[in-house]
């Protein structure tokens, strides 16, 4: 932590803002610096330069000797609070910093990323200042530090936590509480969670999962934060994002928050996106460095300062003494539950967001994927559309070119059928082979079955898919439509960069695909490319699938005819090469 606010700290030097600023601004005469660190003695000469009422002391009886009184030690703050007068203001070197690095620097930096955005801060407040009356419970978890092991093997006091939730078991604390994903950096330096899946939480393309996200959406509100924002101890659907989305049906909540190694990381998030002008930005921050409404001159500092910058500062100082009911909502003196993520979830839509009545604003989904890619992510766009041009076939303005996109795992007869209705109505075929390695076969494999079963036409050609046509970029659900068969997708992404950009670089003018009988997932998707590819002159044909006996022949069925051993309903599934392959694999 010191190394971080030292490197905080340069970087204020580097912009010829001094600490200083923040306590001239807050009238802070005479300063008492009090800790035994290296940071303490350097922060007081640096102050020294500019204030000559600048005490440094080893001694806690001296901390009354001024109005402002700056500790070095932050997990002290509140033992020292309780014994200091209330006219005195109380300021940690980690908040001084971490406070004036906010204002003068980073909400300039956030102020920038689409000004017609709506933006907030959003404070969540801590159980030690927070909470005015404990009961037994709360007074019992104000002495826990988050222990991630403990909480893993189901504490008794947990039985309190979460009582009134029917999933409730150890098995469910255990997955709520697990330490999902390696943190990884993408996309030139993000930092966020690589794809996890489980019964109870998901991460999707580095975002948890939102419960009931709308297919179709007008505006997108974006969070962004630490261990509240991401959901820690709780599941997808009681997540303060899935708490807000109940609010909408029109309006897709997205949740970017991170937890552990990644905190210092969530105020880099932000600048991997493009917003629409109708969206809203949620910055979220339980660090005690925010101003407390008890800290009325730090506050003002703050809201006069951000309001200047276009972001709005929401404190919800005593949220949790405003509740219903006595339910704790604590799980440690920093984490809450489902029932605090619910409260604050109520209380921003209340407060904040009603107002801005963002179902009924004029529909975003439409708009260029040049607006709704990262920077990054068009400039892989722009590479991938290279590569296909290379691979394409000799235009002939008489001729019809389609696209059918395909994961096949494995290939079957039933995609074979597929493709020879498709070659009956386009002269040449492109089938993009899905490319991530999600699939319980590999791409190499898939690739290697299915060039085997269709080796005999040549006007036929088989792309990668890269991260533009179903991929955790464009259609992140597809990967975990074992686990959220019920869920409603937005799949406009991924269909608008084909409709866009893919099928005019091919002079593609129809994609077709499979009747989807089992799967809601795919469904939806086949909807959306109803719906969008006819407004950029694409005819979508879906054609029934391929049925054995009256019923539907899929790759799911020939998986479990894997898993079961039946040979023999295997032979009727799948081409003779992919039998033979199979057959090498697994028996």
């Amino acid at each position: 932590m010191v190394n971080t606010l030292l490197d905080k700290w340069k970087e204020l030097n580097k912009y010829n803002i001094t600490l200083y600023n923040l306590l001239n601004y807050l009238n802070c005469k005479r300063v008492v610096i009090f800790g035994k660190r290296d940071i303490s003695t350097t922060l007081y000469n640096s102050l020294k330069e500019n204030n000559n009422n600048i005490i440094y002391t080893e001694n806690i009886d001296d901390i009354n000797n001024g109005d402002c009184v700056i500790i070095s030690y932050f997990e002290e703050y509140y033992s020292i609070e309780r014994l200091m007068p209330e006219n005195i203001l109380l300021l940690s070197i980690r908040e001084l910093i971490e406070l004036t690095h906010y204002i003068y620097v980073y909400a300039p930096k956030i102020a920038k990323l689409n000004e017609k955005c709506k933006k907030y801060l959003i404070r969540i407040p801590k159980i030690e200042t927070e909470i005015k009356s404990r009961n037994i419970y709360e007074s019992l978890v104000n002495t826990t530090r988050f222990d991630i092991k403990k909480y893993q093997n189901n504490p008794p006091f947990f039985k309190f936590l979460y009582n009134d939730i029917k999933e409730y078991s150890s098995q469910y604390i255990k997955n709520v509480f697990q330490e999902v994903p390696i943190i990884q950096k993408i996309w030139g330096g993000e930092v966020g969670f690589i794809d996890f899946r489980s019964e109870y939480v998901n991460i999707i393309n580095g975002e948890r999962f939102t419960i009931n996200q709308p297919e179709k959406y007008n505006s997108r509100i974006y969070m962004f934060g630490s261990c509240d924002v991401y959901g820690m101890g709780t599941d997808d659907s009681r997540t303060m994002a899935s708490c807000i989305q109940k609010y909408y049906k029109n309006t897709k909540v997205i949740n970017y928050g991170l937890y552990g190694e990644a905190t210092d990381a969530i105020k880099n998030k932000p600048f991997f996106y493009q917003y629409y002008d109708d969206d809203v930005i949620l910055f979220f921050n339980s660090n005690a460095y925010l101003p407390l409404k008890t800290k009325p001159q730090v506050y003002n500092f703050v809201k006069t300062n951000l309001e200047k910058l276009g972001i709005e500062y929401c404190d919800t100082y005593n949220i949790y003494d405003k509740r219903n009911d006595d339910k704790p909502i604590f799980v440690d003196d920093v984490h809450i539950n489902h029932r605090g993520y619910k409260l604050i979830a109520d209380y921003l839509y209340e407060n904040y967001l009603k107002k801005l009545d963002l179902d009924n604003k004029k529909t975003n989904n439409n708009k260029s994927v040049s607006r709704q890619l990262s920077n990054n992510d068009y400039k892989g766009l722009e590479n991938y559309i290279n590569y296909i041009k290379q691979s394409q076939f000799h235009y002939d303005s008489n001729k019809k070119y389609g696209a059918i996109v395909m994961n096949v795992n494995p290939c079957t007869n039933g995609h074979l059928y597929l493709i020879e209705n498709a070659l009956k109505e386009v002269d040449y075929l492109y089938i993009f082979l899905v490319e991530e390695n999600k699939s319980t076969f590999s791409f190499d494999e898939r690739l290697y079955m299915l060039s085997k079963s269709i080796e005999q036409y040549k006007n036929i050609k088989i792309l990668k898919s890269g991260n533009y046509i179903i991929s955790t970029i464009t259609f992140p659900e597809y990967f975990t439509k074992d686990f959220q068969k019920e869920a409603v997708i937005d799949t406009s992404l991924d269909i608008n960069i084909f409709a866009e950009k893919i099928a005019p670089a091919l002079h593609i003018s129809t994609r077709f695909a499979g009747e989807e009988p089992f799967c809601n997932i795919t469904r939806q998707y086949n909807k959306t490319m109803q719906e969008i590819l006819p407004q950029y002159n694409i005819t979508f044909k879906e054609i029934k699938r391929y049925e054995i006996n009256g019923i539907p022949v899929s790759a799911t069925k020939v998986r479990e005819c894997i898993k079961n051993k039946d040979k023999d309903t295997l032979k009727q599934l799948v081409p003779n090469v992919v039998y033979d392959n199979l057959i090498k694999k697994y028996w």
